[in-house]
């Protein structure tokens, strides 16, 4: 009588524990999931924010980049105002929303990017507003100093969010030298090299996305792709074919050459940034570099696949 007695207590223990067992895993399986779910959630909601961030990032400096006198300024004022709201608007949210644990300092690093950001935005706007060479002289390190500040803690705050698709080009952040190459004073010499580049990147692209000519395009390469083309049995003759491979779904439609942002990196080099406008694809940025060569020549076309 007693063993079986016994028995059935050590049995109704044995039943006690195993419930408590699946109680324990069953609250942390919720707990667990729970977090995974708000941590999900916090993906969802910062990568639709982002988005929309580097949409404006690059509104920002297309208008930088096609400045080229200081009422074009106007313009800057408008999209780094645009954008100094949206990431006010995404920085409030953030502060009412419960943020997951298991995020806690990814969340930290957005919320010192999305700061820092603001403050170079603000910045650029002012500035961009009453611009003239005294007070870009007073200002322009202090600006400068913003965006580098902003550059790091974006590229530190991307670094830990892996799972967001996107990146702000280091463009955005040079508003301090692009409004200082709009109101330094005009070096001839150097007004005329410019004239010649602007010419060549135009007749290129022209003949590129315009009007197809790929005798042009072929006579407008540098002697260094001809020798890297040729290695890949590429001529003038079926050049035409790679190249618009090259493009893919990103057919292009127009182009703008700002000649306020043609630099001189080299004796006899120079670079230009342009933008190309596509049917499907929106805005893309490139770099164009050339040389000189009996005329300014090709030697960088990334949108070719040449960078």
């Amino acid at each position: 009588m007693r063993l079986a007695r016994h028995r059935w207590f050590i049995a109704i223990a044995v039943l006690v524990a195993l419930v408590l067992a699946a109680s324990i895993a069953g609250f942390l399986w919720w707990r667990e999931s729970a977090r995974s779910n708000s941590e999900k959630r916090y993906e969802n909601i910062a990568s639709r924010d982002w988005r929309r961030i580097f949409d404006r990032a690059n509104l920002v400096t297309v208008a930088l980049l096609k400045v080229e006198s200081l009422t074009d300024l106007t313009g800057v004022a408008t999209e780094a105002s645009d954008m100094t709201k949206e990431i006010a608007k995404i920085a409030s949210e953030r502060k009412k929303s419960e943020m997951p644990r298991g995020q806690k300092a990814t969340v930290a690093r957005e919320s010192v990017a999305l700061e820092s950001l603001g403050k170079y935005l603000e910045m650029l706007d002012e500035l961009a507003l009453k611009v003239n060479a005294e007070e870009l002289l007073k200002t322009r390190s202090l600006i400068e100093d913003r965006a580098r500040v902003a550059q790091a803690n974006v590229d530190d705050f991307l670094a830990s969010a892996r799972w967001l698709n996107g990146n702000i080009t280091g463009d955005f952040y040079s508003a301090g030298s692009m409004l200082q190459a709009v109101i330094q004073p005009v070096d001839r010499a150097q007004e005329e090299m410019k004239s010649a580049v602007f010419e060549a990147v135009n007749a290129f692209m022209d003949a590129d996305i315009s009007r197809h000519d790929f005798d042009l395009i072929w006579a407008m390469l540098s002697s260094k792709l001809h020798m890297v083309l040729g290695y890949y049995k590429i001529n003038k003759e079926n050049l035409n074919v790679g190249w618009k491979k090259a493009w893919g779904d990103k057919k292009p439609v127009s182009f703008y050459v700002n000649k306020s942002q043609i630099s001189f990196p080299g004796a006899g080099s120079a670079a230009v940034n342009v933008i190309v406008y596509t049917e499907k694809s929106g805005i893309r940025r490139g770099k164009v570099r050339l040389l000189y060569e009996n005329g300014w020549k090709l030697d960088s076309y990334p949108f070719a696949g040449f960078g």
